[in-house]
């Protein structure tokens, strides 16, 4: 596990930070890591797998849940995630 603070959040910083790792690679959905994988697997290089943070999923169902109470059922599943 790595946890890091660098000055710019660009697909080059996450490229420097994270080498050549072709692992899972837990984030946000911001858009340099997707931006990274898609150069690296265009390359050809090892690409990493993307898995997301379900905190952030569960906040946009949070966000609606006052209008749409099918919301809820979601922010549960989340729930048992964890």
């Amino acid at each position: 596990i790595v946890y890091r603070v660098e000055s710019s959040r660009s697909a080059a910083a996450a490229a420097q930070i994270l080498g050549d790792y072709a692992g899972t690679i837990v984030c946000d959905g911001y858009s340099a890591y997707g931006a990274l994988v898609s150069a690296r697997s265009k390359s050809g290089s090892p690409t990493p797998m993307l898995a997301h943070c379900w905190a952030h999923a569960r906040r946009k169902f949070v966000e609606i849940e006052r209008s749409h109470a099918r919301a809820r059922i979601p922010i549960d599943m989340i729930a048992q995630l964890y």
